[in-house]
């Protein structure tokens, strides 16, 4: 497709990225990649900020362990570097580690050319950072920025361009840095949802100029990250930028973290799914909406007033209250165990997709990524909430619906709408994200469910 070539927005179709390869080969890949690279051990401990800051929870007695565990966190941060080939630094979440990508490599004012399918905390985070976020076109095969469809014109505006690996699905991410290349602007990679990809055996995160991790999905830690990044001469930079906006972690928000990944784990166990939800609902751990409540004036007047993540801590950790806080000894542990038997999970996960692969309306994306231990296989079928409420009353649950787009979300006051929103609108309505080790269950409600057409864009 010519550059700037207008479409019919309902049959928008890219390229997928193919050539995906299993767990192991990709690791052998990488590690002949990283080859001469030193290991980078941490400049120095992060130090404890003060527990009443911006974000600490009101009441709460600060947790009085130090802040950094340098130990933990360097067998974490080289685990991910044996995956990636590149130097990593330890954060206390993905969106943490996307901040300090946007501060250090991109223009202070820039424009951030992304997807409008991804989660709104990243909005956040870009606003934070002090950036403008500049919305592309998208594939209704993916859900991933269309590459082909990037105008001229767009790609000229672009200070910086930051992928999504939709549910693990990768962005065309070769076509992306060889452009960024061109015009010598930086390509962050979010690869949050995708611990787990590849593209043609080379892990996701390793071609951009940086890449954020998060541990909350794939690893299933309540808190940790980490940012992958290409010029080890950044560190100190970047250390330095964390100790800043890291704070304390109360000891009441430690035990909540602690607790509540087991107790939902003993309610899947034992099957006391609706009482047990009341509960949950009663006690705020269930997310109300798929979208955190924005309040454009509030935010656009903290943006004015102040910047940065502490000004936004009210939007940014909406669905994540300890983001910004240090990571205990308890949880870096279990990261650094789960971190080393990703194989593993990735061979469940893979057996899960090909029970899903099955089904009718798979997207074409995640077909394509199949070889990838996706975080989640993207349905695209009609009357997607039925089909939603139907795996909620089987206790599947369906996170990380992106609906709204964040350009029918957010005002021109705080992001630039993309020209075509169709695809967008399409893909957003008709989403449906099904987490693979529950394929079994979601097995029963999907087989008879319509997939969507591309005719039936809004």
């Amino acid at each position: 497709m010519v550059q700037g070539q207008a479409q019919d927005p309902r049959r928008r179709t890219c390229r997928s990225v193919g050539g995906a390869a299993g767990g192991r080969r990709a690791a052998e890949a990488t590690r002949a990649g990283a080859a001469g690279q030193g290991l980078g051990l941490r400049d120095q401990p992060r130090a404890a900020a003060a527990p009443r800051a911006l974000g600490a929870e009101t009441g709460n007695v600060a947790w009085k362990a130090p802040v950094s565990v340098p130990g933990l966190e360097v067998e974490i941060e080289t685990l991910l570097q044996q995956r990636t080939g590149r130097q990593c630094l330890f954060t206390p979440s993905g969106r943490v580690a996307l901040y300090l990508a946007f501060k250090t490599y991109v223009r202070p004012g820039g424009s951030l050319l992304m997807s409008p399918i991804t989660c709104d905390v990243v909005l956040f985070t870009v606003l934070a950072a002090g950036l403008r976020p500049l919305i592309g076109p998208v594939s209704n095969e993916s859900g991933n920025l269309c590459a082909e469809a990037i105008s001229a014109e767009l790609w000229g505006r672009a200070d910086a361009v930051l992928t999504t690996n939709l549910y693990g699905q990768p962005d065309q991410v070769r076509e992306l840095a060889e452009r960024c290349r061109e015009l010598d602007i930086p390509l962050i990679e979010d690869a949050a949802q995708a611990l787990e990809s590849e593209v043609s055996a080379v892990p996701v995160g390793s071609f951009g100029t940086a890449a954020a991790f998060s541990f909350s999905k794939h690893v299933g830690a309540p808190a940790g990250g980490a940012l992958a990044f290409s010029d080890g001469s950044r560190r100190s930079e970047l250390v330095s930028l964390l100790k800043q906006v890291t704070i304390a972690r109360s000891s009441a928000r430690v035990i909540k973290d602690f607790v509540r990944p087991a107790v939902e784990a003993g309610i899947r166990d034992l099957g006391v799914v609706r009482p047990a939800r009341a509960t949950a609902q009663a006690m705020g751990w269930l997310r109300r909406a798929d979208r955190a409540p924005l309040d454009e004036a509030r935010l656009g007047d903290a943006l004015a007033r102040h910047g940065g993540l502490a000004a936004l801590d009210r939007w940014a950790r909406w669905d994540l209250p300890g983001y910004r806080m240090a990571v205990p000894r308890l949880f870096l542990a279990g990261i650094a165990k789960r971190l080393s038997r990703l194989e593993a999970d990735r061979g469940r996960r893979q057996a899960g997709i090909r029970v899903l692969l099955e089904l009718p309306g798979v997207a074409p994306g995640a077909r394509a990524a199949a070889c990838c231990g996706l975080l989640a296989v993207p349905f695209l079928i009609e009357e997607r909430d039925r089909a939603r409420a139907e795996l909620a009353r089987r206790a599947v649950r369906t996170e990380y619906v992106f609906d709204p787009p964040l350009d029918d979300y957010a005002s021109p006051l705080l992001l630039e709408p993309s020209t075509d929103r169709g695809p967008a609108r399409w893909w957003a309505q008709h989403a449906l994200p099904v987490n693979p080790l529950h394929a079994e269950a979601a097995r029963v409600v999907l087989s008879g469910w319509r997939p969507a057409s591309p005719q039936s864009a809004a």
